[in-house]
């Protein structure tokens, strides 16, 4: 018996490379396009919002005054509780 385990062990041994590289040359192309139209700009966006930047003008880091400045303004605060109702009644 144990001859017959060895030999099956060497025959998945010998696959060809073809047949190891093949899925991943199939899941490549999904993988960029994730890579570039959704995690690129969120990271991109999670590091500007860290800074002052008109979109012209070179990024100025100002650490965390957005998001403190977002807490404190109270239009921000009702439009999350729009937000809120209406993923509530929508759902």
């Amino acid at each position: 018996m144990e001859a017959s385990i060895s030999k099956s062990k060497k025959k998945e041994m010998k696959t060809p490379l073809n047949d190891r590289v093949f899925p991943y040359a199939m899941i490549m192309p999904a993988l960029l396009l994730f890579l570039a139209f959704t995690l690129a700009p969120f990271l991109i966006g999670f590091i500007a919002s860290f800074t002052k930047w008109d979109g012209l003008s070179p990024m100025k880091f100002i650490g965390i005054r957005n998001y403190i400045n977002v807490i404190k303004d109270p239009q921000w605060w009702e439009a999350m509780w729009h937000t809120l109702i209406s993923a509530v009644l929508v759902t």
